[in-house]
């Protein structure tokens, strides 16, 4: 459909948007988003606009400012700015500097938002951005919401031109006799979009002509597909899931025969930082090895005995301690606290977690720290050698609890595995006469 104010208006009333307290209007100074603002101003719907200058292109993005401005003095309009060195960002060397731009922007438009109480961001994609991003997000693996493509309205976010091609724009910009400035590096090939937009899209329509509006189209059917989908699946998921805090626990043989396991996962693990990649490798782990573990930059998926197990990821923490003087109190994991007492002081529970050792057998300073590979010790009634790795499997203990597991030192000896095992040397016995009581160390 053409583009003009009455379709535009249209739209706007089809999706319900609400423009009471005003818009903010993402605008780059490229022909979209000025044709976005004309269009704002012929419909009176009162508008602000932003403007990012990252001070990629030189001098070029300093007179985007400018004419970005001038736009907004036209108008009669508030301006906004921010200047952004994209080499003091480590964001842009952690993400790419496409991502990062937008995700530094985005974060600017909230703060807005939120200062100045605006109805909503509204940026300038159009039918063709939506085709390179669907494009885009499947080649890189994106799962169903690559299919789906953007949506008109993310939240605060809205995307009003959706329903328009760049031709369209185009044919509004030139019949209103707009001014509008070129990105340079639009023309270039070197990101991903670009290529997309310059090479793969071209020959796409060598294929099917109307390639960009039939993918248009189908975004809401894919919407649709992925709503309907993630009911189903969160549905099993609910009355399959058990959760404690911040940890989930799927029932392994239930996962095992869920005839469709790759949405399962999509559906558990994607809003979780976990890659389309690792769909695969998640359905793995109900072959694996106890303790085998998969990780996102915010969580821990991990195999334990007939569960499969969610958890954030802990921040490591200081992993050596020395014990010079006692009383001796330290946060590893949990707390654990270690002090002297006398014989008749010992009573023995297993449930508060607390062992005793003959004091006069270590030598001060201790070493607290979390217990490593190829450590070993003498369990307490044994004769010979255990690994730690090794005692800690037979004692079934959870793998989200093994990483965190401690051992108490002494002159490089392993003297106890806290909260769980003394080591045979240095047990308590009818000739001590001062103990050590260690508290804690072990939580399930």
């Amino acid at each position: 459909m053409a583009l003009n104010q009455q379709t535009f208006q249209r739209v706007l009333a089809s999706h319900q948007v609400g423009v009471k307290n005003g818009v903010l209007v993402a605008l780059s100074g490229g022909v979209d988003s000025i044709v976005l603002c004309d269009l704002l101003f012929e419909s009176g719907i009162s508008f602000s606009i932003a403007h990012v200058n990252y001070g990629l292109r030189a001098d070029e993005s300093d007179k985007d400012e400018l004419f970005v401005e001038s736009i907004a003095k036209g108008y009669g309009v508030a301006f906004y700015s921010k200047r952004i060195k994209v080499d003091e960002e480590v964001l842009f060397q952690e993400k790419g500097t496409q991502e990062a731009a937008r995700t530094l922007r985005y974060e600017w438009f909230e703060e807005l938002l939120a200062k100045f109480d605006f109805s909503c961001v509204m940026t300038a994609h159009h039918q063709d951005d939506q085709a390179e991003t669907i494009l885009f997000q499947f080649v890189r693996g994106g799962l169903i919401s690559a299919l789906r493509g953007m949506k008109f309205q993310n939240g605060n976010l809205l995307r009003p031109l959706l329903a328009f091609t760049r031709e369209e724009i185009l044919n509004y910009a030139t019949s209103h006799n707009l001014s509008w400035r070129e990105d340079s590096s639009n023309a270039q090939s070197n990101y991903t979009r670009n290529f997309i937009r310059h090479k793969i899209l071209p020959e796409l329509k060598n294929i099917n002509p109307t390639i960009v509006e039939s993918l248009s189209k189908r975004t809401a059917i894919f919407e649709e597909m992925e709503r309907l989908i993630s009911s189903v699946i969160q549905n099993d998921l609910t009355q399959n899931l058990e959760v404690s805090g911040d940890t989930f626990s799927l029932n392994e043989k239930w996962v095992a025969v869920y005839p469709y396991k790759r949405l399962l996962f999509w559906a558990f693990l994607e809003t979780r930082g976990f890659s389309s990649a690792q769909m695969d490798d998640a359905i793995h782990l109900i072959d694996a090895p106890l303790g085998a573990r998969l990780e996102s930059a915010s969580h821990v998926l991990w195999k334990e005995r007939g569960v499969l197990v969610l958890s954030k990821r802990q921040e490591k923490e200081a992993s050596v301690c020395r014990v010079e003087v006692l009383p001796f109190y330290v946060e590893f994991s949990n707390t654990i606290h270690l002090e002297e007492c006398r014989m008749d002081e010992v009573v023995f529970d297993r449930k508060g977690n607390i062992i005793f050792l003959d004091l006069d057998k270590l030598t001060l300073p201790l070493i607290l720290r979390r217990w490593s590979i190829g450590d070993k010790f003498i369990p307490l009634g044994m004769q010979g050698h255990q690994l730690v790795s090794d005692f800690l499997i037979q004692q079934k203990i959870p793998q989200r609890i093994k990483p965190n597991v401690c051992v108490l030192v002494s002159n490089d000896v392993v003297a106890a595995i806290v909260g769980f095992r003394p080591d045979e040397r240095f047990k308590i016995d009818t000739s001590t006469t001062r103990v050590l009581r260690i508290i804690g160390g072990f939580q399930v």
